[in-house]
């Protein structure tokens, strides 16, 4: 097995470790489905990590996750055509137009 199929492994496993642990599941339990011993569960490849995270299943490393982007994209291109229609660009609307500070609020997610 190459790193990568490593590591997305290990992944898996904290994940299932993590649904597991939020069901109240004990940890020798919970080393026996992973295949694990209770002190490898407890150290900081899992509970450690578990903890830090606030006790939800964060991703870690270059892993493919659900998008988390809060931007309304269509009240974004809404305004973008509304600023464009009154100032033809862009780059040619004054910073207190309401509408561009209001596409700036939407695009920070704010």
């Amino acid at each position: 097995m190459g790193d990568k199929q490593i590591r997305i492994e290990r992944e898996r496993k904290y994940k299932y470790f993590v649904e597991l642990y939020n069901q109240g599941v004990s940890k020798s339990m919970i080393a026996e489905k992973l295949n694990l011993t209770t002190s490898a569960i407890c150290g900081k490849t899992y509970l450690k990590r578990l903890e830090a995270d606030g006790g939800k299943y964060v991703p870690k490393g270059n892993f493919p996750t659900e998008n988390t982007t809060k931007i309304d994209n269509a009240l974004m291109m809404d305004l973008v055509h509304q600023i464009e229609d009154k100032y033809e660009q862009m780059t040619h609307a004054p910073e207190s137009d309401p509408q561009l500070q209001e596409l700036r609020r939407v695009v920070n997610g704010k």
